[in-house]
């Protein structure tokens, strides 16, 4: 493997039930294992962290709010490694706090060791996803085809671009084809971000969450998964990532 490139990609929206989490797991696992990448997953969200529950890691020993408040700790120590060989920093289902500047701090001894980290956020507009915010090299904006989430993720790249930060595109999660749903087209000339990906609704996907399971390993030929290695190529073919142009599957 090449010089390690230590990307940080935040997956971002202050609405809640967009997929970020859905996303994190199953970008981390296609990257990991059909790129060859180093990756690491990092649960960013706090109060409510997720990614444990999606990669069967709940029950975790040393976890992201462990080592944090441990002296001399840093996150290398919480890395759990999941079957699929992607690496994992779970949240505590039982510590719920961190102090604002407690991550960004801690966050550097993982680019050092790995070529990417990805980080789950927390919705809302508080301290949690303002540090995901600030610790990443560049940004993903989840969202659906509704009001509610489109309004979400321009306030999303709003607080991104108030702090200096990249965003790289916007993924658009359970894409229906509905009557109901708001234009794709109308859509991305309402956001003028680019579009990374969309994400169909795909009943694979709840399914494989019941199962602590990425949808990728469990349904690996699911619309949703195929849409998801084509969300990784093109994240790959982003300015923020293109150090990784000529590295394993890339």
């Amino acid at each position: 493997m090449s010089e390690v490139c230590g990307k940080v990609i935040g997956v971002i929206s202050v609405k809640g039930g967009v997929g970020k989490t859905t996303t994190v797991s199953n970008l981390g696992v296609i990257l990991t294992r059909e790129y060859n990448l180093s990756c690491v997953a990092v649960d960013g969200n706090i109060s409510v962290p997720n990614l444990g529950l999606h990669l069967n890691m709940a029950a975790a020993e040393n976890t992201l709010q462990d080592v944090i408040e441990k002296k001399g700790a840093t996150l290398l120590d919480a890395v759990h490694i999941h079957s699929s060989g992607l690496h994992v920093v779970p949240g505590s289902m039982s510590k719920t706090q961190i102090k604002p500047g407690e991550l960004v701090a801690k966050i550097k001894t993982l680019t050092k060791k790995y070529d990417l980290v990805l980080l789950d956020s927390s919705p809302g507009a508080g301290y949690e996803p303002l540090e995901v915010i600030e610790c990443s090299d560049g940004l993903i904006v989840l969202s659906c085809l509704d009001f509610p989430s489109v309004s979400a993720a321009l306030k999303s790249i709003k607080l991104a671009e108030e702090r200096g930060k990249t965003v790289l595109g916007v993924v658009l999660n359970r894409v229906r084809g509905a009557g109901d749903e708001l234009n794709i087209k109308d859509v991305k000339e309402t956001i003028t971000i680019p579009l990374l990906g969309t994400i169909p609704e795909d009943n694979r996907v709840p399914e494989a969450i019941s199962r602590s399971m990425p949808v990728v390993l469990c349904a690996p030929n699911s619309p949703a998964s195929k849409a998801y290695r084509q969300l990784a190529a093109n994240l790959l073919k982003t300015d923020a990532l293109k150090c990784f142009k000529g590295r394993g599957g890339v």
